[in-house]
């Protein structure tokens, strides 16, 4: 009797473990259709993260032979420590040879690094010298060729200051300025009628990339853009929907198990992305058109990862 009772319990427990094996098959499947797996690059190698911003370099003292060193010492110093390049140049201000090596080196042309005379002019109006006002009087009249010609063709007799304009990019921005407040250039293209930049959407987008910049400065990361294809290019960081909750775009996370990050091209992407997908009912559909057109443009050559994903499609998480 006990052998009988023990054998119909151990055909009851296969019996459950059969069934219990089942479930788990069929749950299992189930699991698998429902999941939706993040995009993935088209890149075997991860996107790289953009370095962090360097220490900050010692003091250059501004001498008559050190002038070079300064200039080049200025453009890596980041605008938090202005205090300290105010101070070498107050300790020079007095010293009429630093005043006249700094004119001298104005009045080079043509001038072929712009940045680098915007720091010469920055430092002698720091110095406040008078000895400075002739060479300085001269740089503004000067009315031959400043600039090394940038573009060929017949001239249209239009003397342009290239200290403020770029005739190719759309924008800029200028971070960690000497002895000056950072700032985002918007330049013509993005304004010129019936051109391939002149678009509300493109303007807005183009803000928020330039905005990114300023934001990679901000929290130590190298704001330049990796090349790729000949032009600026950027990585772009896979995240789902979920992990950026609304008004915490500005969150980020370097620990590569768990990496939260935007890029500034990215940046600009996700928002025509959301234009084209998610706008408020008086939106023209115009708009969310371009926003689509533009972000696509954007996700087939901005990226030296591919995205694997276009705006339009049903987004992948």
């Amino acid at each position: 009797m006990r052998v009988r009772d023990q054998a119909a319990g151990s055909t009851s427990l296969r019996a459950h473990v059969g069934v219990l094996a089942l479930l788990l098959v069929v749950l299992g499947a189930l699991g698998g259709c429902s999941r939706r797996q993040p995009p993935t690059s088209n890149d075997s190698s991860p996107p790289k993260l953009p370095a962090p911003v360097g220490s900050v370099r010692p003091p250059v003292a501004l001498t008559l032979e050190t002038a070079d060193e300064f200039l080049r010492w200025v453009a890596m110093v980041p605008i938090s420590q202005k205090q300290t390049i105010r101070q070498q140049i107050a300790a020079a201000a007095a010293d009429s040879r630093v005043v006249d090596a700094l004119t001298n080196r104005l009045l080079k042309f043509p001038v072929t690094d712009h940045t680098r005379h915007l720091m010469i002019l920055s430092t002698l109006g720091e110095i406040r010298s008078p000895r400075a006002i002739p060479s300085l009087k001269q740089f503004i009249w000067y009315d031959k060729d400043m600039f090394s010609e940038v573009a060929s063709g017949p001239s249209t007799g239009v003397k342009t200051s290239y200290f403020q304009y770029n005739g190719s990019s759309e924008a800029d921005s200028e971070t960690g300025r000497f002895l000056a407040e950072d700032r985002t250039n918007l330049h013509c293209p993005l304004f010129n009628l019936g051109g391939g930049s002149d678009d509300v959407t493109n303007r807005a987008s183009v803000m928020l990339h330039e905005s990114w910049h300023h934001w990679q400065h901000a929290h130590g990361f190298d704001t330049s853009h990796p090349q790729c294809r000949g032009h600026d290019c950027d990585y772009y960081y896979f995240h789902t929907v979920s992990q950026f909750d609304f008004g915490a775009l500005d969150r980020y996370d370097t620990n590569p198990s768990h990496l939260l990050f935007h890029s500034p091209y990215q940046i600009a992407v996700e928002f025509d992305a959301d234009v084209a997908e998610l706008s408020q009912g008086w939106v023209p559909v115009s708009v969310e058109q371009s926003a689509r057109n533009y972000g696509n443009n954007r996700l087939s050559s901005q990226f030296v990862n591919s995205p694997g994903y276009t705006i339009g499609n049903p987004r992948p998480w």
